[in-house]
């Protein structure tokens, strides 16, 4: 017996994961192409560790827990799939407001091998409109942020929420 299935195709894999972010639901367990996967669990500091990650990492406790060949499916996929549970977590800490939250990490990953300090400098004429702060009042919470000098793929997900909430 024959089973018809098909993966979402990498470019609508993050659409996908933004609108979960947005649903509120306690488990959910999806499969993803390999790569995809591995970004949403990665770590600060693996090459892979992006905004994605951070987001994910946010709202859910995410592990694969099966790679799967591509001869599981047809038409055959031209790489490995990987099954992901997502489980909705206890959020590290609260974020003011959570679109804006998702807009800036976005944004700061953009600069992604800058330091924390310089990514938001670098970051400022995209993140003030959205903010509504002075640019006077940006400078100075950028100023009296602690992990400044960190680079921003060396953040752990609890830096960015600290950080979104200092600025905001």
């Amino acid at each position: 017996m024959r089973r018809f299935s098909k993966l979402p195709p990498y470019s609508q894999s993050s659409a996908i994961i933004y609108k979960l972010l947005e649903n509120q639901f306690e488990l959910g367990v999806l499969v993803f192409q390999k790569e995809f996967a591995e970004k949403l669990v990665a770590f600060p500091g693996f090459e892979e560790y992006c905004a994605l990650s951070v987001l994910t990492q946010y709202y859910f406790d995410s592990e694969i827990i099966q790679t799967v060949s591509a001869g599981s499916f047809f038409p055959k996929p031209k790489g490995e799939s990987a099954i992901i549970v997502f489980e909705r977590c206890k959020e590290i800490q609260k974020v003011k407001d959570k679109k804006n939250f998702v807009f800036f990490v976005k944004t700061l990953f953009r600069f992604r091998n800058k330091n924390l300090s310089n990514a938001l400098n670098k970051s400022k004429q995209f993140l003030l409109p959205v903010l509504s702060i002075s640019s006077k009042e940006f400078d100075k919470r950028v100023s009296s942020i602690e992990m400044a000098e960190e680079k921003v793929d060396l953040l752990p997900v609890e830096c960015f929420v600290e950080t979104f909430n200092e600025i905001t």
